[in-house]
């Protein structure tokens, strides 16, 4: 198995010079029309996730639980770099089938005990079979993709040859993505003054919306990068540098009056790259920086144009802005488990 997120060397500059000219910030730029449309559409849907309350409130609003809601949205926009107007509706939702399947994979991959035996990966499990179908359909999938791209053949035929990296880019870090989207949702519901502080730089901005998205000077960049330093890997994972305690508790965090534990986007206004240079992680380093990160940016900044023009956002249930929120405990990246209401303008 070859996937950027492993490879090093001559190997990652082959692989980073396929993919990195697709996902540039230039290309995710051509797209933000068609995100802002992808947007909208997701939006008119919530209805479908929306929750039933307990608390007397059913009326007001829509409630959902933000990591579901979020769930298929990036997943719908990257796919549409990836394969464009070879996208159909129907081949969308062969893709969602396929995600339902690599879930199971993954599931069993991160929590599972006797898949990791290095005999039994060898035996005719139930497990072994769910990735070996994922594996066949996967590459199925895409041999059709090349087909319908017709005239774009050329530029697609070597998707075949990557499969391993386009996996990665769609069904893995995806999770993160959605799980980025949702902690933006349940954040900015928990701070209601940096929610209506965002919501008015936005229409300040409704007549020069591409310009405004480019820019990363505005509340709108800050409140992306607040989102991200206040959600990196749960407490108790294991990894090289710990990422709460480096995006929390530097003591660069700790200026200004503001915790370094609560969410305050402004607090960048004051602050440089060159200030938190070594305080900030949000894409990894070297090699094993997020390929999406120029798309990731764009998405998310869309998103919250998006939602913000057309919703106030409020937490649902006891909450603290002091602390990180509660995560799912079945997923292997940090996920919200958190409802979020959502009225309406």
């Amino acid at each position: 198995m070859e996937f950027s997120g492993v490879l090093n060397g001559d190997k990652w500059k082959t692989m980073r010079k396929v993919f990195d000219p697709k996902l540039s910030h230039g290309i995710a730029m051509d797209y933000r029309t068609r995100f802002g449309r992808e947007v909208e559409a997701w939006m008119d849907s919530l209805p479908a996730v929306s929750l039933k309350q307990s608390d007397g409130a059913d009326d007001l609003g829509l409630v959902v639980d933000a990591s579901t809601a979020c769930k298929t949205l990036p997943f719908k926009l990257v796919a549409l770099i990836l394969y464009n107007e070879a996208l159909s509706d129907a081949a969308f939702e062969e893709l969602l089938e396929l995600n339902n399947l690599h879930e199971k994979v993954m599931f069993k991959t991160f929590f599972g005990g006797a898949e990791r035996s290095r005999l039994l990966s060898h035996l005719p499990t139930r497990s072994n079979g769910q990735m070996d179908e994922f594996g066949r359909k996967w590459r199925a999938f895409n041999l059709v993709m090349i087909k319908t791209a017709g005239e774009r053949k050329r530029a697609l035929t070597e998707v075949v040859k990557f499969l391993h990296t386009i996996d990665e880019i769609l069904f893995a870090n995806i999770d993160v993505t959605s799980s980025v989207l949702a902690f933006l949702l349940v954040n900015l519901a928990r701070n209601t003054a940096a929610q209506g502080q965002l919501r008015a730089e936005i229409l300040a901005n409704s007549t020069s919306p591409e310009a405004y998205v480019q820019k990363t000077d505005t509340l709108l960049e800050h409140t992306c990068m607040e989102s991200i330093r206040l959600c990196p890997a749960a407490s108790g994972t294991p990894c090289i540098i710990d990422w709460w305690r480096l995006n929390t508790q530097s003591p660069v965090w700790q200026q200004g009056g503001h915790s370094g534990a609560s969410f305050q986007p402004e607090r960048f206004r004051s602050l440089s790259p060159q200030d938190y240079r070594w305080s900030f992680l949000r894409f990894g380093l070297g090699s094993r920086k997020c390929i999406g990160k120029n798309v990731s940016g764009v998405l998310m900044k869309t998103f919250l144009v998006g939602v913000l023009r057309r919703f106030d956002l409020q937490s649902v249930g006891p909450t603290s802005e002091e602390e990180m929120s509660e995560t799912r405990k079945d997923r292997f990246t940090v996920t919200p488990d958190k409802r979020v209401r959502l009225l309406a303008l």
